[in-house]
Order: structure tokens, then C-alpha cells, then sequence
């Protein structure tokens, strides 16, 4: 239960033993709901099918998950970037007119 850890990564906020309590919680009644899921679906006969379709939609979210952490982290990192490149940009421009204004 690797997704639940990811999900749930909640242990810096709290407790060592609420966020291992919380995280029990949640896996037992996650694999509750997975079981009678599995049972309705065996006696619809369309087991294969929509098992095929969940895998594909956790692949898509497990493979999204990264993608989508590291271009939040990428963002600001590059606004902060372009506007010191700005900034070092305008204080090279203006440097030179404040010393000639000097000058006289």
C-alpha cells in the first residue's frame, strides 16, 4: 500500500502513532471496499474488464504524480531565476545612467 503512504504523508504533522493509526484505518477500509468491489463485479462476470480499466487509471496517476511534484517544485524556481536575470539585467542598464548623472 505504497499509494496510501503517498497520499497520507501526513506523519510530519502528526504523532508517529496517529499517523500509524490513521494509515491502518485507512488500508483496512480501503481493502474493505477493494473486497466487496471485487465480490459484486465476479458475480457481474465484468472482473477482467474493469479490473483492466483501474490499472490504467492508477497507472495514469501513478506515473502523474512525479510529473506533476516536480513541476510544482520547477515553477517558482525558474520565476525566481528569470527575475534575478531581470534585475541584474536593469541594474546594468541604469548603473551607467546614475553615474553620468553624477559626473557633472
Amino acid at each position: 500500500m505504497e499509494i496510501i503512504s503517498k497520499f497520507l504523508d501526513v506523519e510530519v504533522l502528526l504523532s508517529p502513532t496517529v499517523y500509524e493509526k490513521l494509515k491502518d484505518f485507512a488500508e483496512e477500509k480501503i481493502n474493505i471496499l477493494i473486497e466487496k468491489i471485487k465480490e459484486n463485479l465476479e458475480r457481474s462476470g465484468l472482473l477482467v474488464d474493469n479490473l483492466n480499466k483501474i490499472a490504467k487509471i492508477i497507472e495514469k496517476e501513478i506515473i502523474a504524480f512525479p510529473t506533476d511534484t516536480l513541476l510544482g517544485l520547477l515553477e517558482p524556481t525558474l520565476i525566481v531565476i528569470v527575475g534575478i536575470s531581470i534585475g541584474f539585467i536593469v541594474t546594468a542598464i541604469m548603473l551607467p545612467m546614475f553615474s553620468m548623472s553624477m559626473i557633472q
